[in-house]
């Protein structure tokens, strides 16, 4: 917000997940004002980044090798959280592995698919080896702040941000409870409550 690390902020939400497995995380959708909006590929590339950094940068190397590849899932590991059944298919829910790409695209889904490119350099992860297909996008910036997981994505469809919303409100959990005064006994009838 302070830094404009994507331009000037008009607007931003964001909810803190508490999961019933690991840590809470947050996810954060920022509306930046009109003249700073990432609108072409051009500009997503200035942005996000789906691709492992060069040996030129080792730190940020070591960084998205440590928290930004998504798996090894699919094929090389089918009993993955993320993998989901559909027949006797069985494929990431993510999409991963994801396409090469020479430069980034708007996709028919109305998410940027981002610069993949097919180095032919793989990397062992967890005993696969796995090539950028596999990395999830990133801002380097960010990355490097922070040294975790920060999944970047740009939004720039009426679907995508109307999806986001959707997401980011949809609410807790929900838990339902009744106060007694002390030493009061009352039947609990769930179905009567219901």
């Amino acid at each position: 917000m302070q830094k404009h690390v994507f331009g000037e902020v008009a607007a931003l939400i964001y909810v803190v997940e508490f999961q019933k497995r690991g840590l809470p995380h947050a996810h954060f959708l920022i509306i930046l004002k009109p003249d700073f909006k990432i609108k072409t590929p051009a500009d997503y590339d200035k942005f996000v980044c789906a691709e492992i950094p060069s040996l030129d940068n080792p730190s940020l190397r070591n960084i998205i090798l440590k928290h930004m590849m998504h798996g090894p899932y699919g094929q090389l590991n089918s009993h993955c959280p993320c993998m989901k059944r559909k027949g006797n298919k069985v494929r990431c829910k993510s999409g991963y592995p994801k396409q090469f790409c020479t430069e980034t695209t708007n996709n028919t889904d109305c998410f940027p698919m981002y610069k993949r490119s097919d180095t032919g350099e793989t990397v062992s992860i967890r005993r696969a080896n796995l090539d950028n297909r596999w990395v999830i996008p990133y801002n380097p910036y960010l990355s490097s702040l922070f040294d975790c997981h920060i999944n970047v994505e740009v939004c720039s469809s009426i679907q995508a941000v109307k999806f986001l919303y959707k997401y980011v409100y949809k609410g807790h959990d929900r838990i339902s409870f009744n106060v007694v005064q002390d030493g009061e006994q009352r039947t609990v009838d769930e179905i009567e409550q219901y």
